[in-house]
């Protein structure tokens, strides 16, 4: 190729390049526009999904809360007699119930109650309310023509007493209705606007976006922001409102007039419609600014082409354009290009620029400005001096922004002056004071940076070229440089904002996070294989399983899966529907729960919310256990009373026949009789330990002393196959307990432990001192503290553990048909919560079973046990006996039983003819009456009358049923002297001389004729 060839081929590739690179750019741009449009659609149809997922969250949220506040009403609403609501006698009871319920219920301000007029009746606050009547507002209108299982909310209003005085309240309502259906008044609950606001608060999607809950009347219940602003007004004739109206279930509204979406749904079974708002801007704004880095980004390429190309094109020509300046300063421009870009930081930034421009354009001085808020004073600011200024370079140079400076940055208009142009310039100002101290200025020029609006926003200047002065070559690779720095200045921008962006990012997940933490429910989400992607830390302290353990396993290959959440879970993935329902298991920690499980399919994932509410379920438990123990005790106190006055009569009059009957086969029907009449007395007895209505004379005792005293006759009531141990602890402590029960208990739990060893085995008995600590005391319902255990433990059959369950339950049994009254183990239950204790049963199959007794330790001395042994000859007497009995069969037996052993008799059927009596002279020796009798005045109340008259008179009480006359916590008071019936002939005369000798003794003379 000869030399003139040369060029043409040079300028041949140079075009071909020039014109590819042009292709290339135009269509990325062209790409990039078709994305940016695509992407604003995605971008807007992306965020609606997201806040109409908020919407249900919110939802959830609420209806949860509304929940809460229902089953609260629903409890006090069976719980209250609806036909007492008016009766003094029953306020202090309807007070402890709406109390209690207000201490277990957040959120719930206070709970009152209103009769069928609307007059205020009951509050959780006390007494002391504030007189008032709802008959003439609409929501009782409402209650009093609803449904008995509705619920009626109220708009947000102002409390007018109590603890909602002048606070944001809503009232929510339940019907009272008597037992034929009829209105009789309604339970209120107060509830705390503010109980919805930490959610609500924290569930924003944007800073123009607004999320909160409309009542279907339009009253605004909550929102944030602003709330306080707006809350309780009425926006009813909105175009939101009124698509509301129309399909109330759920929908979305668009506002073209604030650009905003609107998104709604239904709390399910109220008129609570929660929303969320967000406007067009907080939509798309991630799309503005991807917009904006995209431009810049593409910008940068298209330089970075244009450069590449030029580079390109000089390395073709680099032999025919080897000594021209021009193109080495250009590839010196194409060099700083990436050097600016790769810039990390703004301050590295300017003072590289200013350096590298002098390479550029040469010249001695080159100065930068990058403004802050469109001021150069308060930007960052950069200067670049050559060896020959370098006497200046300590120089630091007001940054006033005034003058020809000034005029740059405010016209947008680059300059190029020589020195006498800069001089004669109306804007030039000169230096004045520090003309001596500034670098001279031989010639200047400047270009004003912009960003991709085309607003200035710094400046970069130039001056005293290195020869001659600045021309039109200086000029265009100057404009050059200045706009790559100004795109190098805003990609660092963009950079900085990304980096804030995704900072703002994360805190958003992790307030987010923080939310779904501080809820007291446990979620989870699953993915469409069933995977756990994300539990919070409820979910894993309910489930009792660490996180890490979680994520990303399947459900499906969860040990243990409980199969009826697994059948939920799919039926909620096939269906689509969302789900709830409540559920027990137990987790890993070994702790039975229940929870309350609801399931939201989301796109292919299926959100879980899980409430634990196994305190609320012990609760009810616990509730409904004393309701049914008093239910019982009451029950059983009727029936020991009359029933006890019955058996007395049987048992007294059968002794009477056999101390005179000699046919042997009449002797033995009486005998049967007193038999059957002793198992009766014997079952009432335990219905009455059961329902802990017992009364007991607890004492100081010595555990093994008891124990070897009633050993023979548990080892009698053991056959020849089963052995006996008793075992006891050194150092035992004294228990307290009442003796006669502690000694009934004993044989109940040996013969229980000898039903389960048909085929022999072994019966141990074992005593040790133990501690129980805060935690099982709670469980146990008792104090902590110190107790003598009592451990009755057998090698027989054993039982499951649903028959264990049930164990202690009256009349609960086993055995076969006529083997067992199932009040055993029931009795021994009422022993030891009426003593104060505890009582647990342990079994397996096959391995056996262990009752263990806890009774309170003892702090006084142990007092002697001594066997019982009946006398030969049953004790007489001759003092005269006041007996005081209403049952005219019970009176006229007992008077028949005393005569006979010698006592003279005066009896009454009530106090008051029996006082009279003493006040008409009558001086008795004993005072013997029953406790419950007919008048103003029982037992008890005429002995204390008698006590002040006849101080040395001696006081037997009789009794088939105490209530509380004398007993008190379950416990005879001190000094006191009951005679249980029904009771035996040898019983009556032993602890009628017990008490008048135990008078004689105490140094009380007898009352004197």
């Amino acid at each position: 190729m000869s030399a003139s060839t040369k060029p043409a081929i040079s300028s041949f590739a140079a075009k071909a390049l020039i014109t590819g690179a042009v292709i290339f750019v135009v269509a990325s741009w062209l790409l990039e526009l078709v994305d940016m449009v695509n992407e604003r659609e995605s971008r807007i149809e992306h965020a609606k999904v997201e806040i109409e997922n908020t919407a249900t969250v919110l939802r959830e949220y609420t209806g949860a809360r509304l929940d809460l506040y229902q089953q609260s009403l629903k409890g006090l609403v069976g719980q209250i007699d609806a036909g007492r609501i008016a009766d003094p006698a029953a306020a202090e009871q309807i007070y402890v119930l709406l109390s209690l319920r207000r201490a277990v219920t957040a959120g719930v301000l206070q709970f009152t109650v209103t009769d069928a007029n609307g007059v205020l009746r009951h509050s959780s606050e006390g007494r002391d309310f504030t007189p008032l009547n709802i008959a003439e507002r609409d929501l009782f209108e409402d209650i009093k023509t609803g449904l008995a299982d509705q619920t009626f909310i109220t708009p947000a209003m102002r409390g007018e007493f109590g603890a909602a005085k002048d606070k944001w309240i809503m009232v929510i309502s339940r019907r009272l209705q008597q037992v034929d259906g009829a209105f009789a008044g309604a339970v209120h609950a107060a509830v705390s606007i503010d109980d919805f606001s930490p959610v609500f608060r924290t569930l924003r999607m944007g800073e123009n976006s607004v999320v909160g809950i409309f009542h279907m009347d339009g009253t605004l219940m909550v929102r944030h922001p602003d709330q306080e602003k707006y809350i309780g007004n009425k926006y009813l004739d909105t175009d939101f409102m009124k698509a509301v109206l129309q399909d109330p279930e759920r929908g979305v509204v668009h506002l073209p007039r604030v650009q905003r979406w609107q998104f709604y749904e239904r709390v399910a079974s109220s008129p609570l419609i929660v929303f969320v708002a967000a406007s067009e801007t907080d939509l798309l704004a991630p799309w503005r600014a991807s917009i904006i880095t995209t431009l810049i980004e593409q910008s940068a390429l298209t330089l970075l082409v244009g450069f590449l190309t030029a580079l390109a094109v000089t390395g073709l020509n680099r032999r025919a354009l080897a000594e021209s300046s021009y193109q080495a300063r250009l590839a010196r421009l194409a060099e700083a290009t990436g050097e600016l870009m790769t810039a990390t930081d703004q301050d590295m930034l300017v003072n590289n620029a200013v350096k590298t421009v002098r390479s550029i354009v040469p010249s001695h001085q080159a100065v930068a400005y990058f403004s802050a808020k469109g001021r150069a004073e308060h930007g960052l600011h950069a200067v670049s001096l050559s060896d020959k200024y370098a006497q200046w370079r300590g120089y630091n140079a007001p940054r006033n922004g005034t003058g020809i400076y000034k005029l740059v940055m405010d016209t947008g208009v680059p300059m190029r002056l020589t020195q006498e142009q800069l001089e004669k310039h109306p804007a030039w100002r000169g230096f004045g004071s520090e003309k001596d101290r500034h670098p001279p200025m031989r010639g200047w020029m400047a270009m004003p940076l912009r960003d991709h609006d085309g607003a200035v926003i710094g400046v970069i200047q130039v001056s005293d070229r290195l020869e001659g002065d600045f021309d039109a070559t200086d000029e265009a690779l100057f404009a050059q440089f200045a706009r790559v720095l100004a795109i190098a200045l805003q990609t660092l921008h963009m950079v900085e904002d990304t980096q804030t962006a995704a900072a703002d990012a994360r805190m958003a997940r992790d307030e987010l996070a923080r939310v779904f933490a501080s809820t007291s429910d446990g979620i989870a989400i699953f993915d469409e294989e069933l995977r756990y992607t994300y539990v919070n830390d409820v979910f894993c302290r309910i489930t009792a399983t660490p996180r890490e353990k979680l994520l990303g396993l399947s459900f499906l290959d969860r040990p243990n899966s409980d199969e009826r959440v697994l059948a939920k879970l799919k039926e909620c993935r096939a269906t689509g529907r969302a789900l709830e329902f409540e559920n027990t298991f137990t987790p890993a920690d070994g702790v039975r729960r229940w929870v309350e499980v609801k399931m939201f399919p989301v796109d292919t994932r299926i959100s879980l919310f899980v409430r634990d509410v196994t305190e609320r379920r012990l609760s009810e438990q616990k509730l409904l256990e004393a309701q049914r123990m008093d239910a019982v005790g009451r029950l059983t106190g009727g029936l020991a009373h009359d029933f006890n006055n019955m058996l007395a009569v049987v048992m007294g009059n059968t002794e009477m026949l056999l101390s005179k009957l000699n046919d042997h086969a009449q002797i033995r029907s009486a005998e049967l009789i007193r038999a059957a009449a002793k198992r009766g007395a014997d079952v009432i007895s335990r219905l009455l330990s059961f329902a802990r209505r017992q009364p007991l004379d607890p004492k100081a005792l010595d555990i093994g002393v008891v124990v070897r005293e009633v050993q023979s006759l548990l080892r009698r009531s053991l056959p020849e196959n089963v052995a006996f141990e008793f075992v006891h602890a050194a150092g035992l402590w004294r228990a307290q307990a009442d003796l006669a029960q502690l000694e009934n208990v004993l044989v109940n739990l040996v013969i229980n432990a000898r039903d389960a060893l048909p085929d022999g085995g072994k019966v141990t008995i074992e005593a040790s001192n133990a501690h129980l600590d805060a935690k099982y005391a709670d469980e146990a319902e008792v104090p902590p503290g110190q107790y003598v255990l009592l451990a009755v433990s057998d090698t027989g059959v054993g039982m499951p553990p649903e028959i264990a369950a049930k164990a202690f339950e009256p009349f609960f049994t086993t055995k076969g048909l006529g083997k067992g009254t199932g009040l055993g183990l029931s009795m021994v239950y009422g022993f030891a919560k009426q003593s104060g204790g505890h009582v647990r049963l342990y079994s397996e199959l096959g391995q056996g079973t262990t009752v263990k007794l806890y009774l309170p330790r003892a702090q006084g001395v142990s007092e002697a046990v001594a066997p019982v042994e009946e006398l030969q000859t049953v004790p007489r007497g001759t003092e005269t006996i006041l007996l005081v009995e209403d049952e005219d069969m019970v009176r006229e037996f007992v008077q028949v039983m005393l005569t006979d052993l010698g006592y003279r008799v005066v009896s009454h059927r009530d106090a008051e003819s029996a006082w009279t009596e003493i006040m008409t002279g009558l001086k008795p020796d004993v005072l013997l009456t029953d406790l419950i009798l007919p008048g103003a005045m029982n037992g008890r109340q005429l002995a204390e009358k008698v006590i002040k008259m006849r101080p040395g008179i001696s006081i037997l009480y009789m009794s088939g049923y105490t209530e509380n006359a004398i007993v008190h916590h379950g416990r005879l008071d001190p000094g006191v002297n009951l005679l249980s019936k029904p009771f035996r002939r040898y019983d009556l005369a032993v602890k009628l001389r017990a008490v008048i000798t135990a008078r004689s003794n105490a140094g009380l003379a007898p009352v004197q004729p």
